[in-house]
C-alpha cells in the first residue's frame, strides 16, 4: 500500500487540476516603467548624473532634477535613485512625483509594505496619473490585496487603456477566481500583442484547465515559438498533448523538461505513463521507478511544510522548502514560499536568487532580472 506522501505525489504529478491554483504573478506586459519619456541629453555616468542632481537640489531646483532621476530609474539604477529621491524629499521637494519615484524604487526591490503608504499618497496627490495607479496596483497585488489592486487598475484603464493594465487586471481577476473576466482581458491583450508569451501562456493554462486540450496545445506551441526557454509551457504542452492522445509528442516534451530539471515529478510520472502507452514498457517502468524514488523528496517537503506552518517566521526552513519545491518542478508553490519568506526577512540575497530561478522557469524574464539584480545589490551592501 502506498504511503500518503506517495499518493499525494502521484496526484500532483498528473498535472494541474481544472480548479485554478492561486496566482501570485503580477507580470507587466511591455515596459516595467510607468514613467514619462526621458529628456534629451541626459546621458553620462552615474557619478555625473548624481552630482548634477545634487547641484540642482542645492539651488532649490528640485523639479529640475526629476528628468535625471527618471533616467536613473529607467536604467535600472533604483538603489542610487532611491537615495537621491529620499534626499530630495528631505530637502524640500514638493512634487508628488518624488514620492511616486520612491514608491516605484521600493516596488522594484520587492519592498511592497514600505511602498504602499508612499504610493497611496502619490496617487492621491495626482489622481490622473494612470501609470502611477498601475504601479500602486502592482504594490497592492504583491501584498495579496487583489480587490484593491483591481480598483486601481480600472481607474487607470478609464484614464488610458494600455495592454499592461489589461494584463494586470487579468491576473487580479484570476487571483479572485473570476475566470471569465480574466479570459476576456487576456484576449484583449493578445489582440494588442499577439506575440506576448506571458499572455499566450495564461490563455493556454485556462484552456487546459477547462478541458480544451487542442486549443491549449496550439497556445503552448505559440508560447514556445516566442520564448523557447519557457519550462512550464513545455511541461503544460506535454500534458495537453498527452491528454489529446498525442503520446509520442508528449514524450519529447517531458524528456526536454527533465533535461533541465531532472527531478521534475510531473514530467517523470507523465513520461513513464506515456512510454508504457506507446509500448515502451521497460523504459516506462524505469521512469516510474525514478518517480517513486522522489517520494523521499516529497516526504521532506511535507515535513518542511508542517515546520513552517508551526513556525511561520522561520525563513531558513522556508528557503529550503522552496529549493525542494524547485527540485520537484513545483515552481508556483516555490514562489508562494519565497513570497512568505520575503514578508518576514526581505533582505536575504539567496531568497532573490531562488526567485530569479522560479521566475525564469515561468517565463517572467523581467521579474527574474529584477530579482537577480536585487540579490547582487544586497550582496554588495554586505548582506
Amino acid at each position: 500500500m502506498r504511503s500518503a506522501a506517495a499518493r499525494d505525489l502521484a496526484a500532483r504529478a498528473r498535472g494541474p487540476s481544472r480548479r485554478l491554483r492561486p496566482w501570485t504573478a503580477f507580470v507587466c506586459l511591455g515596459t516595467v516603467l510607468s514613467l514619462s519619456p526621458p529628456a534629451a541629453g541626459q546621458g553620462g555616468t552615474l557619478e555625473q548624473v548624481a552630482r548634477e542632481v545634487q547641484v540642482r537640489y542645492a539651488r532649490g531646483e528640485h523639479e529640475a532634477a526629476l528628468p535625471l532621476l527618471r533616467e536613473m530609474v529607467r536604467r535600472g539604477l533604483t538603489g542610487p535613485a532611491e537615495d537621491l529621491v529620499r534626499r530630495g524629499i528631505e530637502t524640500g521637494a514638493r512634487s508628488p512625483e518624488f514620492r511616486y519615484l520612491l514608491g516605484f524604487c521600493l516596488v522594484q526591490r520587492f519592498q511592497y509594505e514600505a511602498a504602499e503608504p508612499v504610493l497611496r499618497g502619490a496617487v492621491a496627490a495626482a489622481p490622473r496619473e494612470d501609470g502611477w495607479k498601475h504601479t500602486f496596483a502592482r504594490c497592492l497585488s504583491g501584498r495579496g490585496r487583489n480587490r484593491e489592486a483591481l480598483a486601481q487598475l480600472e481607474q487607470a484603464i478609464a484614464i488610458r487603456d494600455r495592454p499592461e493594465y489589461r494584463y494586470a487586471k487579468a491576473m487580479c481577476a484570476l487571483n479572485l477566481g473570476d475566470v471569465e473576466v480574466a479570459e476576456r482581458e487576456l484576449e484583449r491583450c493578445r489582440r494588442a500583442d499577439p506575440r506576448n508569451a506571458n499572455v499566450l501562456y495564461q490563455l493556454g493554462c485556462l484552456a487546459a484547465d477547462c478541458g480544451e486540450q487542442d486549443r491549449a496545445v496550439g497556445l503552448f506551441l505559440e508560447v514556445l515559438r516566442y520564448d523557447p526557454e519557457h519550462l512550464e509551457a513545455r511541461f503544460r504542452l506535454g500534458l495537453a498533448e498527452s491528454r489529446a492522445g498525442e503520446d509520442e509528442r508528449a514524450i519529447a516534451r517531458f524528456e526536454a523538461v527533465l533535461e533541465e530539471v531532472p527531478g521534475h515529478v510531473g514530467a517523470l510520472y507523465n513520461l513513464g505513463r506515456a512510454l508504457i502507452r506507446v509500448g515502451r514498457a521497460e523504459e516506462g517502468r524505469a521512469c516510474l521507478e525514478r518517480f517513486r524514488e522522489m517520494s523521499e523528496l516529497e516526504d521532506q517537503i511535507g515535513f518542511l511544510r508542517e515546520f513552517v506552518r508551526r513556525d511561520p517566521g522561520h525563513v531558513d526552513k522556508r528557503l529550503v522548502l522552496a529549493e525542494h519545491l524547485l527540485r520537484a518542478g513545483r515552481t508556483d508553490e516555490a514562489i508562494e514560499q519565497l513570497d512568505a519568506a520575503r514578508a518576514v526577512d526581505p533582505a536575504r540575497p539567496e531568497l532573490y536568487d531562488l526567485l530569479a530561478v522560479a521566475f525564469r522557469r515561468s517565463g517572467r524574464r523581467a521579474d527574474a532580472e529584477r530579482a537577480a539584480a536585487y540579490a547582487d545589490t544586497l550582496r554588495r551592501s554586505g548582506r
